[in-house]
């Protein structure tokens, strides 16, 4: 990893959060520096002795979890040093756009989990989902729902400032954003995300279930959610399962989060129906009895990991 010059409003943030914790919310535009920031500060806690838990928030740049995914860790106190995944929450799309909701849901349930139990700090990472009426609304209602003790507010002009502006924010502590810091494309963000998709899938297998046999969620999004709303007499719930299948098979290799009984995360797969009526295809290195419920999401793979497409509501 490239050597990052620490600017001095690094060292002072750095030197804040090894000496008093807190919690604290990093925000910025994509490649600005949030991550290595947060590397740098859990690396400081570890080396005090200290114990830091960290939200890792990009769902589409994530640097410990899989694209599409919202994963809390903690790092034991010395002698173990051990990192643990604390929870994991399923988007299932690779950017905030059409999913704020879920992706909200999911950093307050992840940051909850990461402050129960002993930690000295603990750090929120985010998107680099920042410009824009719908992206500004989104970061503060995380300021709003998460209140925490500080903001870490990273950018290179003026562009994150309309975050801030609104008042009723906590502390904003404004970080230069370093000149070494890779910027990447958009293909190349697009690639890294290839790559993560397809190391997951590499020891993959394909499986099937009948409608009934796993409960489907649709994690509140309104692509799906309009089919479990709609009228229907039948109590066994016929049309509404039709309705589902008929929007499902437009979508081969659905991303899906895998969940069990208590709706722990199991992993993830790519879900095809062939036609109305015939059996669920699972594509996922996780086994069929692992899991009962599957929770769909926003974006369609090929199984080498690319992304095909993402699901829209033409339809509607």
């Amino acid at each position: 990893m490239r050597q990052v010059e620490i600017p001095p409003s690094w060292s002072e943030a750095l030197e804040r959060i090894r000496s008093q914790g807190g919690f604290y919310l990093v925000l910025g535009a994509t490649d600005t520096g949030k991550t290595t920031f947060c590397r740098l500060a859990v690396d400081s806690l570890r080396e005090a002795g200290k114990i830091p838990s960290l939200v890792d928030g990009d769902i589409g740049q994530s640097q410990y979890g899989l694209p599409g995914t919202i994963f809390g860790l903690r790092w034991d106190a010395p002698p173990k040093r051990e990192r643990r995944t604390l929870t994991a929450f399923f988007v299932g799309a690779t950017s905030p756009r059409g999913a704020s909701l879920q992706c909200l849901a999911g950093i307050c349930r992840v940051t909850a989990a990461a402050r129960v139990g002993h930690t000295d700090a603990v750090l929120v990472d985010t998107t680099g989902y920042i410009r824009g009426p719908a992206a500004v609304a989104l970061k503060q209602a995380k300021i709003a729902a998460l209140q925490p003790d500080a903001l870490l507010l990273l950018q290179r002009g003026e562009e994150a400032e309309p975050i801030v502006s609104a008042g009723h924010v906590p502390q904003v502590i404004r970080l230069e954003c370093p000149r070494a810091v890779s910027v990447r494309t958009r293909e190349q963000r697009r690639e890294r995300r290839r790559a993560r998709f397809a190391a997951y899938f590499a020891n993959a297998a394909s499986h099937f279930f009948l409608w009934g046999e796993k409960q489907i969620w649709t994690g509140g999004l309104p692509h799906f959610e309009w089919c479990l709303q709609a009228e229907t007499q039948d109590p066994q719930g016929t049309v509404r399962v039709r309705l589902l299948e008929q929007v499902l098979v437009r979508y081969p290799g659905l991303l899906v989060g895998l969940r069990a009984e208590g709706g722990e995360l199991r992993g993830l797969g790519l879900l095809t129906i062939a036609e109305p009526g015939a059996p669920v295809e699972v594509f996922s290195p996780v086994a069929p009895g692992d899991y009962s419920a599957v929770q769909l999401g926003l974006i369609t793979l090929d199984r080498s990991g690319e992304e095909r497409g993402r699901v829209d509501d033409t339809y509607e």
